[in-house]
């Protein structure tokens, strides 16, 4: 088969690939949209970072290509076209490295596309073409270990190059070590009740700590708003009351916010 005939189907499949992204870009799969899943707007759009905001996993190479679309829906709309793109390539691709016949290579990557689109549910279906950086990584390293292959004096830099950023997601830089004394049951509980899972901890101008944390002790089994619990303890570790029980709709951190006065009333500085 000449280099003529195996681009050709290669080239139809990017067509249909990219208008298939864009139509799953303007379906209802995006009303599975949340606060989490558009923080690559923001980042793209207020403050671009090589990495999801207070993460050191998931990288925002896709937030980087679409920061000149300045308008939030168009952005919104191009960063899951992006990924929507590399999600239904990724099949293509992985078939490629695993076998040269590109019929063979059509038809699993067809089929495993058309198995992903009917028969899982609506969120894993978002997870992967949507918000999930796993099928973009899996597609640019699976394009790099293809572009090794060819005998171009370029191939070897491209390769390195897509296998760069395929790593990115995954990257984790290293963490400076924070110096601290340990002070054992510092913070006094209630009987009965337990930390569990704290995903966020403040410290206001009084001294004061507040907690916030998904445990069973909350009435519930750990996940969702039975669990979340924003508990409040005084400068010397004892309990002082639990903030909005049963009012929080999921278990994420929660801001913070330090209040003290001054001689020209009072002030309030936000930490998260």
């Amino acid at each position: 088969m000449t280099a003529a005939h195996r681009v050709r189907p290669w080239g139809a499949v990017f067509v249909l690939v990219s208008a298939l992204a864009a139509s799953m870009s303007c379906s209802s799969l995006h009303a599975l949209q949340s606060a989490d899943s558009i923080v690559p707007v923001l980042v793209s759009l207020q403050h671009w970072t090589p990495f999801f905001w207070q993460q050191d996993r998931f990288g925002m190479l896709v937030p980087l290509v679409a920061m000149p679309l300045r308008d939030p829906l168009v952005n919104l709309a191009v960063q899951g076209w992006l990924m929507t793109g590399a999600a239904l390539l990724a099949p293509f691709l992985v078939t490629r490295l695993l076998v040269h016949d590109s019929r063979l290579c059509l038809a699993a990557g067809a089929l495993a596309n058309m198995l992903l689109l009917l028969l899982v549910s609506d969120d894993v279906r978002f997870d992967w073409f949507v918000v999930q950086p796993y099928a973009l990584s899996i597609a640019l390293a699976a394009a790099g270990l293809i572009a090794v292959e060819h005998r171009a004096r370029t191939a070897p830099l491209v390769a390195a190059l897509l296998m760069l950023l395929a790593a990115r997601p995954f990257a984790q830089p290293s963490v400076p070590e924070i110096a601290f004394d340990s002070v054992p049951d510092s913070l006094k509980l209630p009987p009965g009740m337990n930390f569990g899972q704290v995903s966020g901890v403040a410290v206001n101008s009084k001294g004061h700590v507040f907690v916030f944390t998904r445990s069973n002790s909350a009435d519930g089994p750990a996940y969702a708003p039975s669990a979340a619990q924003l508990l409040e303890f005084g400068a010397k570790g004892e309990f002082l009351r639990e903030i909005g029980k049963g009012l929080y709709a999921w278990s994420f951190a929660h801001p913070c916010a330090s209040t003290r006065t001054t001689t020209s009333g009072p002030s309030t500085k936000a930490r998260t």
